[in-house]
């Protein structure tokens, strides 16, 4: 039973951790090197999934660019996700009976994320909406 309790304690600690992006980027910038800072093919390029799921023209155009190769055909021609980013989310959540997040435990995620999330937005030359968008915020009557 001892195993197990750890075993919970750690399970939830990793799904922290794994929100924290920030401290990773930064080691892989400094290993590879920055895309906005040196040779295209010597730099790094991060991108989202809600950018490749909701923005996919604009993303693999970014991405033809970062690895210098040609640009692709027209977007009308190329196949779309089936579902935006938030209903991919939402459909995860309803699959596994997730229960709506506590107002007070999503304000506590989001003091102990926000210096991570800006100091990743700074890295990235992000927006500082783009670390955590507030449109994956996804509330009871989603769930339902």
């Amino acid at each position: 039973m001892r195993a197990r309790r750890y075993g919970d304690v750690f399970f939830h600690c990793d799904q922290v951790i794994r929100g924290l992006y920030e401290p990773f980027v930064r080691d892989w910038h400094a290993a590879f090197g920055s895309y906005r800072e040196r040779d295209r093919l010597a730099g790094l390029l991060v991108l989202r999934t809600e950018d490749l799921l909701d923005d996919p023209v604009r993303t693999r155009d970014t991405l033809l660019q970062f690895l210098g190769l040609p640009g692709s055909p027209a977007a009308e021609s190329l196949p779309r996700p089936t579902m935006s980013y938030r209903a991919l989310h939402v459909d995860a959540l309803k699959k596994s009976a997730a229960q709506p997040m506590l107002n007070s435990t999503r304000a506590l995620l989001e003091n102990f994320y926000r210096p991570h999330n800006l100091a990743l937005a700074a890295l990235l030359g992000w927006a500082k909406t783009m670390a955590w968008p507030t449109s994956t915020v996804v509330g009871a009557a989603e769930l339902k």
